[in-house]
């Protein structure tokens, strides 16, 4: 994994905000015997075009509204199902304790160790399916059902909401 930091909105400081993000590192993933590793076809279905046309023409009939929102850490807060994936982290995310003394990175008590991956970090080759099937748990335990022949779109009943998700923005 690695980290990198960005300005958001850095054409206007009045609403500009740093943001550091952690992500895999997709390109460079090895099995346990240093083989490249290879992962299963993407297995989450994008909302079409067509489903956010229909989604905004709802939300401009009368008494409706359109809104867009984005999940907040979508990648971090889903576990990571399947296979089991370790990672080495950067020397600014390990613990104090694996340094000798202070974290000076030239005396590292470990070389390059590695931790379980617990949450399906963005870069993840199926960590998009693994963020669309959490999402998915969660609007339908609230009353949402997913729309037929429509990928990532929910209506729910009760509040006449037509939903479209696309990767972690609703």
């Amino acid at each position: 994994v690695f980290g990198f930091m960005i300005e958001k909105n850095s054409e206007n400081k009045a609403i500009s905000k740093w943001k550091y993000r952690v992500v895999f590192q997709g390109n460079n993933v090895q099995t346990q015997n240093f083989d490249w590793a290879t992962f299963q076809d993407q297995g989450s279905s994008p909302a079409t075009m067509e489903a956010s046309k229909a989604v905004t023409c709802y939300g401009c009939l009368e008494g409706n509204a359109v809104e867009q929102a984005d999940a907040e850490q979508a990648y971090i807060q889903t576990p990571m199902v399947g296979t089991e994936t370790w990672i080495e982290l950067p020397h600014d995310a390990w613990p104090d304790s694996w340094f000798h003394g202070d974290r000076d990175i030239t005396r590292p008590k470990y070389h390059r160790p590695v931790v379980k991956m617990l949450r399906a970090l963005y870069g993840h080759p199926d960590a998009g399916t693994m963020w669309k099937d959490h999402c998915h748990k969660h609007l339908t335990n609230t009353g949402c059902i997913l729309v037929d022949n429509w990928p990532s779109c929910y209506w729910h009943a009760e509040l006449a909401l037509f939903l479209t998700v696309y990767v972690d923005d609703f």
